[in-house]
């Protein structure tokens, strides 16, 4: 079982935040930590009791399609410390695609699959990426 924090601020006290992963992920290997777009301070968060980083995507602005899924810091951080990546709320086929592109490694939201009134496992389907149909 896997747990995530969510509900981080955008400026932390990072020392503080730093102690809450170590003794939480102590407790519960497999931590994930779920942080804004525009988190600065990834720069000097400790990955080590990180097991994925992800991001709600319903919180960006993706008006044009040239945006960014996420801030740049944060595609930083994964490619520097390489922790699963998620990406929640990919609502709209635009925000699903832009995800798929920025390369997470799980995507969620009503554009990849309807919400469910039972548990739903997990999986690493991305139907955006599938070849599109030769009709013919």
């Amino acid at each position: 079982m896997k747990l995530e924090v969510t509900g981080v601020p955008s400026r932390p006290d990072i020392d503080q935040l730093n102690d809450l992963l170590f003794t939480v992920g102590a407790m519960r290997p497999g931590l994930t930590l779920q942080v804004a777009g525009n988190a600065g301070y990834l720069a000097t968060l400790d990955p080590t009791p990180l097991w994925g980083l992800s991001c709600n995507l319903s919180m960006e602005q993706l008006r044009d399609p040239t945006h960014l899924a996420v801030a740049p810091s944060f595609m930083e951080f994964a490619k520097s410390n390489n922790p699963r990546t998620m990406a929640h709320a990919a609502n709209t086929i635009g925000l699903a695609l832009a995800a798929v592109e920025s390369g997470f490694t799980y995507v969620s939201g009503t554009a990849i699959h309807l919400s469910q009134d039972t548990p739903r496992a997990p999986s690493r389907l991305h139907p955006l990426t599938f070849p599109k149909r030769v009709s013919g």
